[in-house]
């Protein structure tokens, strides 16, 4: 599984996770404690600014891998060397443990 696939994954784990906490508070309208209903409006509040972050998030991410993917086709044997070194680091990390 690629980057993308996994970040599309992702995302629709939490479009579904959204949606499954909106049928839930759906189901709780007929609640008529006072209490109730203001932890209603708040765990909507929260889902609404979960959502808002959660896209941000999403559009950030997708701006970078962009950005990667213009370096390495534009550069490759930098990235090449690059993600040789990096690979010869993390190596190196682990076989003194």
């Amino acid at each position: 599984m690629n980057t993308e696939e996994t970040i599309h994954t992702t995302i629709d784990e939490l479009r579904s996770l959204l949606r499954d906490a909106e049928k839930a508070l759906e189901h709780a309208d007929g609640a008529a404690d006072e209490k109730i209903a203001e932890l209603r409006e708040r765990i909507r509040a929260a889902l609404a600014e979960g959502r808002t972050q959660f896209d941000r998030v999403k559009d950030t991410t997708r701006e970078r891998l962009n950005q990667c993917d213009e370096f390495v086709r534009t550069n490759p044997y930098q990235a090449v060397g690059v993600a040789a070194a990096v690979g010869a680091f993390i190596g190196l990390l682990f076989s003194r443990r």
